[in-house]
This record gives structure tokens, C-alpha cells and sequence, in this order.
């Protein structure tokens, strides 16, 4: 019987190693399942490319995250990506730290309206990989299982110096090859979920969010790499979900798009509104979203 539950834990490690046990309790409790906020009072987690990095959260999701344990790996894409953001901005000094470099993502959006700030990260990322990119990438990572799953976990090593800890979870996805031709869904482990997005958290700000990073990103990996990717940011929490292999609504019908300014955010305007994020474009979605909620107030008030 001890044998057989001993195989049974380790069947268990294998398959979700965060919430099986395999990790430590401190982890665990931060990973959460994908929407929960970090919970863990003062919860500190390795993340990055082989645990180099260290964050660590306060006791409420309020409470901003402590990144002075960033690692040699993180610092080092973070100053590849800067040096390449000032680059296109025409900025001569590049910025050495985290701050100054979201200080240098609000005067793209300052400066340049939605369109202009997705061309920015576009161009960004293309001069950050070398020629060829897209089709050596297409060859390697189809749409598949193996692709999608593949790049999940890449995105939670190489992309923390942007977002912070992540782990992967299990999606259930519709645009894989798999899934398209057996003609039904398809569960795999291909949902990054973001814990705390350092970006968002540093910034506060929905149209850099949307705009230098939701769009541009899921453009560029649907349409250049040919690999299906929605991501799902969650403004209350702060969190985000990657999810590989499911394509994204058009921005137009993106309910993401029709978000309002967050408090934190040094240009908001209109918080705590029915107005979208003044450097959004008014959408379909956002109008359609007003309407349901005038609707609901109205049902609640003749109750």
C-alpha cells in the first residue's frame, strides 16, 4: 500500500508539480489556480530561467511586489529590450532599471496612439531576433500539442523579466492541429498564468497594457509565427493569462479593450467610471459592455 502511494504522489508530481506537494508550501500557496490573486501573507518564490530570480509579495494583492531579488538573467533581457526601445524612440540613454524603462514605455503611449504604440513593440521585437525568426519558428513550433505546450513553458523562463512569476496550467484550446481535426476542443498545458504582472503593476496603465503589449504580442505570434495566442488580463488582480493555441477576438470585439483607467495610473482619467481608458479607442465591445451594465442597474432598481 505505501508503494502504491508512493507512485501515486510521484504520478501526481508529474502532472501538476506546484499544487501537488512537490514544490514548497510558500509556492504552492502563490501559484494558485489561474484568476486567484497571490494569497500567501508575505510569500517569496523563485522564478526565471533556473530559479535566479526572487519576488517577493506583500501580505494583501495590494501591496506591491518586491523585486530587488531579480536575477543576472532577468536583468540582462531586461537591458536587451530597453537598449532596443530607445533605439526606436531616439533616446540616447538606455535605461539601466525597471522603472525607467516602464518611464520610457509612458512616453511611447504619450506620444504615439494605440496603432503607433503596437508598431513600436512590433518593430522592437522584430529587431530583437535575428533574420529568419519567424520561419525557423514556424518549422519547430507548429500549432500543435507540442508547440503550444513548448512555448508555455518558455514564456514562464525567458519572458519573467517582463511579467514576474508565472506557472502553467491546463487550457482548454480550439485552434491546435489536433483539435481541428478531430473537429472538438482539446485540453492541454498550454495556459501561462501570470501571478502578478510586473509590467502592469509598475506602469498602471491600461493603454500600455492593451496597446504595447496584449495586441502587438498576440499579433505578432498569430500572424508571424502562425501560433494561436490570446492573452487575458485581469485588472483587479493584476494577473494575466497566456493562452497558446486558442486565437484571439478582433481587438473591435476584444471586451479587454473597453477597460477604464486604473486608479494607479499617472494619466488616468475618469476612474471609477463608465468610461473606457482615454487612449483606447471607444469599441464595440466597450458599448456593448455599457449596455449590460445599465441593464443590470436597471433590473436591480425596479426589483
Amino acid at each position: 500500500l505505501r508503494a502504491a502511494a508512493r507512485a501515486q504522489a510521484r504520478a501526481a508530481e508529474a502532472e501538476d508539480p506546484i499544487h501537488s506537494g512537490a514544490w514548497p508550501r510558500r509556492v504552492r500557496r502563490l501559484a494558485g489556480e489561474p484568476g486567484e490573486p497571490p494569497h500567501a501573507p508575505h510569500a517569496e518564490v523563485r522564478y526565471s530561467l533556473f530559479g535566479g530570480s526572487v519576488a517577493r509579495f506583500g501580505a494583501t494583492v495590494e501591496d506591491k511586489v518586491d523585486y530587488s531579488g531579480e536575477g543576472a538573467f532577468d536583468k540582462f533581457f531586461l537591458q536587451f529590450f530597453a537598449r532596443a526601445m530607445a533605439e526606436r524612440m531616439g533616446e540616447k540613454d538606455v535605461p539601466e532599471s525597471f522603472d525607467d524603462f516602464v518611464e520610457l514605455s509612458r512616453k511611447v503611449v504619450a506620444r504615439f496612439d494605440a496603432k503607433g504604440c503596437g508598431e513600436m513593440t512590433l518593430g522592437i521585437l522584430r529587431d530583437v531576433m535575428p533574420p529568419g525568426t519567424p520561419t525557423v519558428f514556424r518549422f519547430l513550433f507548429p500549432p500543435s500539442k507540442f508547440g503550444c505546450e513548448a512555448n508555455a513553458w518558455v514564456t514562464t523562463q525567458f519572458f519573467s523579466f517582463l511579467v514576474g512569476p508565472s506557472s502553467v496550467t491546463e487550457a482548454t484550446v480550439n485552434d491546435t492541429v489536433e483539435a481541428k481535426r478531430e473537429g472538438r476542443p482539446q485540453t492541454i498545458r498550454s495556459r501561462v498564468h501570470v501571478t502578478k504582472c510586473r509590467w502592469l503593476e509598475q506602469s498602471g496603465c491600461v493603454a500600455s497594457c492593451q496597446s504595447m503589449c496584449k495586441h502587438p504580442t498576440q499579433d505578432f505570434f498569430n500572424n508571424e509565427f502562425g501560433l494561436p495566442l490570446t492573452m487575458n488580463p485581469n485588472y483587479e488582480t493584476l494577473s494575466c493569462e497566456l493562452v497558446f493555441g486558442q486565437s484571439p477576438p478582433s481587438q473591435e470585439e476584444d471586451i479587454a479593450s473597453a477597460e477604464g483607467c486604473l486608479s494607479s495610473c499617472n494619466t488616468g482619467v475618469g476612474v471609477g467610471t463608465d468610461a473606457p481608458c482615454h487612449q483606447l479607442p471607444n469599441t464595440a465591445a466597450y458599448l456593448a459592455r455599457l449596455e449590460e451594465a445599465r441593464a443590470v442597474r436597471d433590473e436591480q432598481e425596479s426589483a
